[in-house]
């Protein structure tokens, strides 16, 4: 509801040139940030958006996969390596 009434209010701040090119990462980023919640995500997040960003001129939008998983691996590695330092 919160996001519908912000629409309405904001929607038409947004110039109409950027149309869905501007959408679809809003929609992604409102997935990705009510789910960081602790700093494996954290980490996971700012490390896959650094990547994507530094190869984004990849062919075949390769960047935003090889930003993926690079996030993937390092939440991955940062949580084992959390619960190691903790048991």
């Amino acid at each position: 509801m919160i996001s519908t009434i912000s629409g309405i209010f904001f929607g038409s701040l947004i110039p109409p040139e950027w149309s869905f090119d501007f959408a679809v990462p809003l929609t992604f980023l409102a997935l990705l940030v009510p789910n960081i919640v602790d700093r494996p995500s954290a980490l996971a997040a700012v490390v896959a958006a650094i990547v994507a960003i530094l190869t984004v001129s990849l062919p075949y939008n390769m960047g935003l996969m090889i930003g993926a998983f690079s996030g993937i691996f390092t939440g991955y590695f940062v949580s084992k390596r959390k619960g190691a330092c903790h048991e």
